[in-house]
Parts: C-alpha cells; structure tokens; sequence
C-alpha cells in the first residue's frame, strides 16, 4: 500500500484547521465554572453566581488586542437581541491597562458589563493562551463550549439555539 504523503498532510491540515475554527481544544473536558466577583468599570462588583439560571457568555478580551475590537461588537447584538431573557453577556478585560479599559468600550459602543479581570481567571476557566476567548456557560453554571479565536454574533447564536433544545 502506497501513501500519498500529499494527502496525509492535507488531511492533518484539515483536521487542525477545523479544530482551530471550531473552537475544539483537543481533549478538554468541561467543568463548573469557578464563581468570581470582579468590579466593573462602573465601580459594581458583579459575581458570575448572579447569572445562574442563565446562559452567560464570558468573554476574555484586552486593550491591546485588534480582532477583540472586531469582536465585541458581534457580542453586543447578542446582549441586544437576547437581554433581560435566558442569556447574559460578560466581558472581561485581562492584561489590560485599566484605565485604557473605558476608552475602548466606549469607541466599540457595547453595553454588556466590562469587568477589570486578573489573570488567576485564566486558571479558573481551565487554562487558555489566547485572546480573545470565549466561554459559554450553562444556566446550571457548568461551561459547555469554548472559542480559543474570535467569534462572530450568528455563531454564538447557533451554538445558543442549540443548546436551548437540548
């Protein structure tokens, strides 16, 4: 039998490429997301616990990142479309500058609570190296899925409807 090196490769590629898109981290098993209380930048101190019932999408950002910028956007027409129901947004700006945190919420217009995160946070969710990152956490506080690249508002909504049907 005669391997094609070509293909092997491609396929290698492929896999990892659909990986990266997904969000797929390759073997990580989801758990309880830690509670924390962490101050807002308008001075409120906001526990995840206050959102159980809820699905929370958590999403780690920084000053200094662009596809973060692009990204936030996207989650506010998810805070838009679904607050005050079954869904809350929570940004969470990690090795950022504080007080470079309310300049970039106000130039990208969102309206979600922004908190001023630590990077104990990173340990809490499980480990992650990338920014942003997105958590989506279950109305039972366990994470369910995970996005180690930017997002988009019609992807987090998909991946929402289809876990209010289960």
């Amino acid at each position: 039998m005669r391997i094609d090196h070509n293909k092997l490769i491609y396929a290698w590629l492929s896999l990892f490429l659909w990986m990266m898109t997904t969000g797929f981290v390759a073997g990580r098993e989801f758990k309880t997301a830690e509670n924390f209380a962490l101050q807002s930048i308008d001075g409120e101190v906001i526990r995840l616990s206050d959102y159980r019932g809820k699905y929370v999408i958590v999403n780690f950002w920084a000053t200094w990142c662009g596809p973060c910028y692009k990204e936030m956007p996207e989650l506010e027409k998810i805070h838009k479309k679904y607050s005050g129901g079954d869904v809350q947004v929570i940004g969470i700006a990690l090795v950022s500058k504080p007080d470079e945190i309310p300049g970039v919420v106000k130039r990208t217009g969102v309206t979600y609570p922004i908190l001023k995160g630590h990077k104990t946070l990173i340990k809490d969710f499980g480990y992650f190296s990338s920014i942003p990152h997105t958590f989506i956490i279950n109305p039972q506080g366990k994470i369910v899925k995970e996005y180690n690249i930017r997002t988009n508002a019609a992807q987090l909504e998909k991946t929402l409807l289809d876990l209010m049907k289960n």
